[in-house]
């Protein structure tokens, strides 16, 4: 069976803007995540896809949810 790698339109463009609004660095951020600088790069670039513990991660971190960065939804927090 073939593996199906489906990009999400827009990701890396949500958590650019999002650790902007957050006002946080790169650096910051992929050593809160556990990665290299370039490693999160390529989240911001598309190049790569973050897996769902490092997404979630990603979300606490920035204050966003999970929906607005892979696109199902343009609320930005959930409101708690």
């Amino acid at each position: 069976m073939k593996s199906v790698s489906a990009k999400v339109p827009g990701f890396g463009l949500r958590l650019k803007k999002a650790r902007i609004e957050a006002g946080l660095t790169q650096q910051k951020i992929a050593d809160s995540i556990g990665v290299t600088s370039r490693h999160y790069q390529k989240y911001e670039s598309g190049d790569v896809e973050p897996p769902l513990n490092t997404l979630v991660s990603l979300s606490i971190i920035l204050g966003v949810t999970t929906d607005y960065l892979l696109g199902l939804s343009d609320e930005v927090s959930s409101g708690e």
